[in-house]
């Protein structure tokens, strides 16, 4: 359950395996062990995930059951969070529009996230 979670999760971020190595201080060969299940990483390494693929450790530990994907849905995500011309194609598609968020500190617009209008 973890190492699937993982996966779908650094890949929905659009990360290889060496991408989160680098990130969280491992080798690619460690990633590829947990999304495997061949091994486990220990909680102070998954709290180091949670931070790099910006989720909450429940996430990756799989307090939820995530979302049952096909290969092909994974994939057609991961071209989504890589393609930001798709994106939009996409987004217009289904509704959705993208907001950004106002930094109150900073007086400054600080990311994009999609709002699905009710």
């Amino acid at each position: 359950m973890l190492g699937d979670n993982l996966r779908t999760i650094r890949e929905y971020r659009g990360m290889t395996q060496i991408d989160l190595a680098e990130r969280i201080g491992v080798t690619s060969a460690a990633v590829s062990s947990w999304e495997t299940g061949r091994t486990e990483p220990r909680i102070g390494m998954i709290e180091r995930m949670a931070v790099a693929l910006n989720c909450q450790k429940s996430d990756i530990i799989g307090y939820d059951k995530p979302m049952d994907l096909t290969d092909h849905e994974r994939n057609i995500i991961i071209a989504y969070r890589q393609n930001k011309e798709m994106q939009l194609a996409v987004d217009r598609l289904l509704g959705i529009e993208r907001i950004k968020l106002y930094n109150k500190k900073t007086g400054e617009l600080r990311k994009e996230e999609n709002n699905v209008g009710d």
